[in-house]
């Protein structure tokens, strides 16, 4: 039996194969380099990029918005003419713009994050950041591969995340041109160096905390309820009637 396929069909076929195809442009170029500061004061390399062309923007866009592999994925606008830019990528997107709960990009911060190695001086940060192991809003998924970041939002498996120097977009956990497994979820954890006299009664609720040469003065009452860890460096002492409470959240 022959099966027959007419021109427009043929037509149809070709015009997206050779889309899907395209060579998209390269965006790769750097200005200079800037040292990041990790919360906890690490250093992250990155790059400030100029922007391509409104014609090579616009290539990226129509590349991702009408390629239907990702019809169920939706471009952000981001205040710019276009949803693509090279001037910041995933890396820098999620672990540099945005704050903890807003996932609204700071323009004024913009940077591209290689990580070529895998390694992300972010998630090496665990003293602020967290590693759980679902996910969690807000939160921060990051492929163990080290290609991909992402922001998760108020739906689950609904993420936020950049795509290269195409656009940013929300889109499903697993539709993206990227790995569909190996995510690795963090929260953010606030750390406390603490390095006082506890005089008066108190309670303290926070992820990781340090008391280093601390005292408590007598007929205090201290109370810490931490997430992850306490660590106690240096003299730890305490008067008469003093009573402590350190325990896990």
């Amino acid at each position: 039996m022959k099966t027959y396929i007419n021109g427009f069909t043929i037509l149809v076929l070709l015009f997206f194969t050779t889309y899907s195809q395209a060579q998209l442009p390269d965006c790769t170029d750097y200005d200079s380099h800037v040292t990041l500061k990790t919360p906890y004061g690490w250093n992250e390399i990155a790059n400030i990029q100029s922007e391509v062309s409104n014609s090579d923007r616009e290539t990226l866009d129509n590349y991702y918005i009408n390629d239907p592999d990702y019809a169920d994925a939706d471009p952000v606008d981001w205040g710019g003419v276009y949803y693509s830019s090279s001037t910041f990528n995933c890396h820098g997107y999620v672990w540099h713009m945005t704050s903890v709960i807003d996932n609204d990009p700071d323009l004024n911060k913009r940077v591209w994050i290689e990580n070529s190695d895998g390694s992300l001086a972010y998630v090496e940060d665990n003293v602020s950041y967290k590693e759980v192991y679902e996910e969690v809003y807000p939160g921060y998924v990051y492929w163990s591969s080290g290609s991909h970041s992402a922001r998760t939002t108020d739906t689950p498996n609904w993420w936020r995340s950049k795509w290269g120097c195409g656009p940013l977009m929300e889109h499903d956990s697993l539709t993206h041109p990227y790995a569909k497994s190996g995510f690795r979820h963090f929260k953010r954890c606030y750390y406390k160096l603490i390095e006082e006299d506890f005089s008066v009664d108190e309670i303290m609720v926070v992820c990781k905390y340090e008391l280093e040469d601390c005292s408590v003065i007598s007929n205090t009452d201290l109370e810490i309820e931490y997430e992850d860890w306490l660590k106690i460096t240096g003299e730890f002492s305490t008067g008469v009637g003093v009573e402590l409470d350190f325990h896990p959240e």
